[in-house]
């Protein structure tokens, strides 16, 4: 007796079915009759190299097994949500044409850019920006957006400090003439 373990499979076999049929370890595991966390073990011993995660992911992609993006994700809330700053955030599918302006890297892009797009009939430039006429960063209708360019932009948000202060300024005014409403009718009676 040799002091060499047997393996029972074959270093061809194995490369075949993982690199050639391009099978994932959990399919190769029952045609070769062993456990799929025993074949690691396998591909070390026999010397067959493996994919790396990456490949191993767009291979499953590619194959229809995993499709976990976008409205097919276990973690879908609808494809909106309120970033760090206070903007509402949407997903935009990677075919649409306003998937340029995603951020690098993500697959979503601010709701009042989006909507001035759709408005515009396409994509906004790097250099657009998007006011919002009330300051109110979730309101995202049509009518409360206005496009401009930074230099337009920087005077505005200069003069209101982000718009709050001309919108705490307006709520105020509001305030003031429904009191002064209210004194004339104690007064009157």
């Amino acid at each position: 007796m040799s002091g060499k373990r047997k393996y029972p499979i074959d270093a061809g076999e194995l490369y075949r079915l993982y690199w050639i049929e391009k099978l994932s370890i959990r399919e190769i595991a029952p045609i070769l009759k062993c456990h799929p966390k025993t074949l690691p073990y396998y591909f070390r011993y026999l010397n067959v190299p493996v994919r790396s995660l990456s490949e191993s992911i767009q291979l499953a992609y590619d194959r229809g097994i995993l499709d976990h993006k976008g409205s097919k994700a276990s973690k879908w809330r609808g494809g909106r949500s309120i970033d760090k700053r206070g903007y509402v955030t949407v997903y935009v599918d990677p075919i649409s044409p306003y998937h340029v302006m995603c951020r690098r890297g993500r697959n979503s892009v601010d709701e009042h850019r989006l909507v001035m797009a759709q408005h515009l009939k396409r994509p906004l430039l790097g250099y657009e920006i998007v006011h919002h006429i009330n300051g109110v960063k979730g309101d995202n209708r049509i009518e409360n957006l206005e496009l401009m360019s930074a230099s337009d932009h920087s005077p505005i948000s200069r003069k209101c400090i982000g718009c709050k202060a001309k919108l705490e300024l307006r709520k105020a005014i509001t305030r003031v003439k429904e009191l002064e409403t209210l004194l004339q009718q104690k007064l009157s009676l």
